[in-house]
């Protein structure tokens, strides 16, 4: 039989992605990985994101400590943030 052959996972920034966390959505726990985040919904917990851009849409409402490389906020959160760029 042939052995599965697993190739390493490429980093969302290096393919273009960006994750969308929707308004109907709502999620509680921590958020990590390779990619820009855009949340629309609801966050509780934390998002480790520091090598990529978070954004916070207008509608938006965060319970967390954010690190990412750039954080917009245009939504509610309550925590700290701790941002790389302006």
């Amino acid at each position: 039989p042939a052995t599965p052959r697993i190739e390493p996972a490429i980093p969302l920034s290096a393919a273009g992605g960006m994750a969308t966390i929707g308004p109907a959505i709502s999620i509680r726990g921590d958020i990590s990985g390779a990619g820009d985040l855009v949340i629309e919904g609801r966050v509780t917990g934390a998002i480790q994101l520091q090598q990529h851009n978070v954004t916070v849409a207008t509608d938006a409402l965060v319970e967390a400590d954010i690190h990412g490389k750039r954080i917009c906020v245009d939504g509610e959160v309550t925590g700290d943030l701790f941002g790389d760029e302006g």
